[in-house]
């Protein structure tokens, strides 16, 4: 009963301010200004908060944000092709990175011989390997620069 009373008071004493207040129209104004501000500041809280979960989506699938792109799954090597100018282009039979199954390493990469071995020795055994594009190029398609090679 106390409780029924006492709600029933504070609604009174809450609907008489309301009233004074919309008598005054400058008051009430400067409540609605309030009020709008308020949401405002809601909505533009939201939205930064939304723009930095995409920022930081995005930052962490980017390329340049995880320094390299490296293959998940493995595949096998079906191919290997050395070039007269010293590039090493090998073919695996699924595509695990960069949209494509022909990697290359560069002639001109310092651990050039060792990939290669690496290559070759995956190839002979019939191993699987994980591929690791290149920082400076990163995926480029068909012939996408490697800088390492992990074999399985």
């Amino acid at each position: 009963m106390f409780h029924a009373v006492y709600c029933e008071t504070q609604k009174t004493a809450s609907q008489r301010l309301l009233d004074k207040h919309s008598r005054s129209p400058a008051l009430h104004e400067s409540m609605e200004v309030e009020k709008l501000k308020s949401i405002a500041q809601l909505i533009v809280g939201s939205a930064s908060l939304y723009a930095i979960a995409i920022v930081a989506v995005l930052s962490i699938y980017s390329p340049s944000a995880q320094g390299t792109p490296v293959s998940l799954e493995s595949a096998r090597i079906i191919e290997v092709r050395p070039y007269v100018d010293g590039s090493i282009f090998f073919t695996l039979d699924a595509q695990v990175l960069c949209e494509t199954t022909v990697f290359m390493i560069d002639s001109l990469a310092p651990g050039r011989d060792q990939m290669y071995s690496a290559v070759l020795a995956a190839f002979m055994a019939g191993r699987a390997i994980l591929v690791e594009a290149s920082t400076s190029t990163g995926c480029t398609g068909w012939g996408t620069k490697l800088q390492s090679v992990y074999v399985r």
